[in-house]
């Protein structure tokens, strides 16, 4: 079974990298989710912060820790998991993780530019497919059938400056 999760809160660490032992990249940071309630008063309230570490993996890693800095709003969409280890004096500990699948900007606190990462041309013909293991080699990367010979050879269209998307709140 899978347990699926997604979240939104801050960026609440700078960005961790380091490799596997298989020499892949791996990113870790911290999110805190803090939900919040009008009150009658209508102030704003803060309830109580929840704390999860997030792992990434591969190209995922590196678009991470090219793109966060600590305090960005963003969304998290992973695999929960739980980390059990031993400390120095033999204490058990657990903590809540997510595998992220997708990390990304939270749009709907302000806007982002994107920009395609440059990957290898034996990883951009993968076979799309994800076998959820962090060492098992590349991931899910498809070649994309909307990429233009130039953005291919990593020339600049002009088009990077047309991404951007100004929001306009919801009425």
């Amino acid at each position: 079974m899978d347990a699926q999760i997604s979240i939104t809160g801050n960026v609440g660490t700078e960005v961790e990298v380091r490799a596997t032992r298989n020499q892949q990249s791996m990113a870790t940071f911290r999110v805190a989710c803090t939900p919040r309630y009008r009150a009658s008063s209508g102030e704003w309230t803060d309830t109580d912060t929840t704390w999860m570490t997030v792992r990434c993996y591969r190209w995922l890693a590196e678009n991470v820790a090219t793109s966060l800095r600590k305090g960005d709003p963003v969304v998290v969409v992973g695999r929960l998991r739980t980390s059990v280890w031993n400390d120095d004096k033999g204490v058990r500990h657990e903590r809540a993780e997510i595998d992220a699948a997708s990390v990304g900007h939270d749009l709907t606190r302000g806007t982002t530019h994107f920009r395609r990462s440059d990957r290898p041309a034996t990883e951009a013909a993968g076979t799309g497919e994800h076998t959820g293991d962090p060492d098992a080699g590349a991931g899910v990367v498809s070649a994309d059938p909307w990429v233009t010979p130039s953005e291919q050879a990593g020339e600049q269209t002009g088009d990077e400056l047309d991404d951007r998307v100004d929001l306009v709140p919801a009425p």
